[in-house]
């Protein structure tokens, strides 16, 4: 069977396929309206502003919150999150929390990096990956010396 042939059903198929949802949306939605699909994607629950942030943003903002002091009232994740999408830069978060005797450490780069060693898994490298590769150990060959 030629290739021509094995991929000519399958185009086919789907042409009539795009043909039939054309044809619905014309006719007032048919089955699958653009409404109705959009419908069916939206969030089952209500989007924390933690998940509005960059994963770079994110990993700061967790570091923050992971670093606190468990005396006293702590910032909620979302409560920085919070504070860094209403404009202030991490700097500004960073001194008010402190300000508030929430972090001991002295810069927000001990924090991320505190975080980071602590928390933060490493994606393993090439080099990683082959050194833990088991060896097969080879029989010493004595040839009468």
């Amino acid at each position: 069977m030629s290739l021509q042939r094995k991929l000519a059903a399958p185009l086919i198929g789907l042409m009539i396929a795009m043909a039939g949802v054309a044809w619905a949306n014309e006719q007032g939605g048919g089955v699958m309206g653009a409404q109705q699909v959009r419908s069916v994607a939206a969030p089952a629950r209500a989007a924390s502003p933690a998940d509005a942030l960059s994963p770079g943003n994110r990993l700061i903002a967790e570091a923050l919150f992971a670093a606190q002091r468990t005396a006293g009232a702590a910032w909620p994740l979302e409560r920085i999150a919070a504070s860094r999408l209403d404009g202030q830069n991490w700097g500004d978060v960073f001194q008010q929390m402190k300000t508030e005797n929430l972090l001991q450490a002295e810069t927000l780069g001990q924090v991320v990096t505190w975080y980071q060693y602590n928390y933060v898994k490493p994606e393993p490298n090439f080099y990683e990956l082959r050194s833990s590769v088991a060896t097969v150990p080879t029989r010493e060959r004595n040839y009468g010396n």
